[in-house]
């Protein structure tokens, strides 16, 4: 078993990141205007409508459909963890896999909530300021109301070939079991793809002093969560080779390589730079 505190951000913070006003939720954040406006964290949290139900008021201006919400302040995360694992050799093969289960009770995480900048969601003077644009977008730290678990498995292996060869081959998934539909305003956050794949294959000593190795990733798409945007993260491939050349009379080894051999640039995380191409050779002497 485990647990996880809400971090200072989850806390203290009250900044506009453009789609939403982030507000900490520690009981010392709450009574501090907030920027941009003269609500407080108060109102955000115990003054809120859902985000989906004012969705539906702007589609269809029925304004029984809005739903008035308290959020609850964010409170320690638990986790109960089980895992087992093998690393062993199975004939020529040397093999490495790990199973893992979690259940999180009062995952911490965000959702997007809509205040009325006048009025109460309590009487009619709330849904007069949605109907005529008089609101804010908050985006509150808070703890999801029923259990979440994600579970997964690492699955390796090697073995050599052909005298020298290697080859390598790497498997991990990774899944977040969370419905959506009954917490549709929440973040979760997970952040990792279902599927990752990484392929390798080389020789150290493929003729006299001269060896390689190419290395090939795969990562799957997946949601991409986070306090200043979410984005569908597309899926990559990319492949990195190396070469090298010792050179025995003064022991050293001449790399040669690259990483990102394709040349199409990727992110890593939304609001992050690109990853493009890395060429390098290198000298080391003394080897």
């Amino acid at each position: 078993t485990g647990f996880r505190n809400p971090d200072t951000q989850a806390l203290f913070i009250g900044f506009d990141v453009g789609r939403a006003i982030l507000v900490g939720s520690s009981p010392d954040n709450l009574d501090r205007r907030l920027p941009g406006t003269d609500l407080t964290g108060q109102d955000a949290y115990f003054n809120s409508y859902t985000r989906t139900s004012v969705e539906a008021f702007a589609a269809t201006g029925d304004p029984t459909l809005l739903e008035a919400t308290v959020t609850s302040l964010v409170q320690q995360e638990k986790v109960t963890a089980l895992d087992i694992g093998y690393r062993g050799k199975i004939g020529p093969i040397n093999l490495d896999a790990n199973l893992y289960y979690n259940m999180y009770d009062g995952f911490i995480n965000q959702k997007i909530l809509i205040t009325p900048e006048n009025g109460s969601t309590s009487d009619a003077s709330g849904v007069q300021d949605i109907a005529t644009g008089q609101y804010k977008a908050f985006q509150l730290y808070t703890n999801a109301t029923e259990q979440i678990q994600s579970y997964g498995f690492v699955v390796g292996g090697n073995f050599k070939f052909a005298k020298n060869f290697v080859f390598g081959v790497n498997y991990t998934y990774a899944k977040f079991d969370f419905k959506q539909e009954n917490e549709p305003d929440f973040s979760a956050g997970f952040n990792t793809p279902e599927n990752q794949v990484k392929i390798s294959i080389g020789n150290p000593n493929l003729f006299k002093n001269f060896g390689f190795n190419i290395d090939g990733r795969y990562k799957g798409s997946y949601l991409w969560e986070s306090s200043i945007a979410n984005a569908v993260m597309p899926e990559i491939y990319v492949v990195d080779a190396q070469i090298n050349y010792g050179i025995p009379a003064i022991k050293s080894v001449i790399k040669a390589g690259a990483t990102n051999l394709g040349g199409i640039e990727y992110q890593s995380a939304v609001g992050t730079g690109y990853i493009g191409s890395q060429y390098y050779i290198s000298l080391t002497i003394n080897n």
